[in-house]
């Protein structure tokens, strides 16, 4: 089948894709300065600037479980029958106190991790607000 042609034919070999509605493309303005509802600035790529904390979690191995506690935020502790379970109690509180506070216009009372315990794993969780 000479000379038959499937699609459109390329202008040239570097040429950006069509547009797709909604989508922005990267290193493309976008039309606004912020996402609706958001008071959230865009970067050129049209993404919206979220704040991102470590979360620095001391994971310790208990009789039926294990103790899961923030070292670098005070108060934050919980016990449960695995690591996973712990992890989805701590981050959600994680980030409660630290959205509390920010929204309160408090400092957020960080803490320097001291050296790990006998027997302790850390895990850093990226927490996004």
């Amino acid at each position: 089948m000479a000379g038959r042609r499937i699609g459109a034919a390329l202008t040239s070999e570097h040429s950006d894709p069509p547009p797709i509605a909604g989508i922005p493309i990267p290193g493309k303005p976008i039309a606004g300065d912020a996402v609706a509802g958001s008071s959230a600035p865009l970067d050129v790529a049209g993404r919206v600037d979220v704040p991102v904390f470590n979360c620095i979690v001391a994971i310790i191995a208990e009789a039926g479980g294990v103790r899961a506690r923030v070292v670098n935020l005070a108060g934050l502790e919980f016990s449960a029958a695995s690591e996973r379970a712990a992890l989805a109690q701590i981050v959600p509180a994680f980030k409660r106190r630290v959205v509390d506070l920010l929204q309160a216009e408090q400092p957020i009372p960080w803490i320097d991790p001291p050296p790990p315990e006998p027997k302790e794993q850390r895990r850093f969780v990226p927490v996004h607000l």
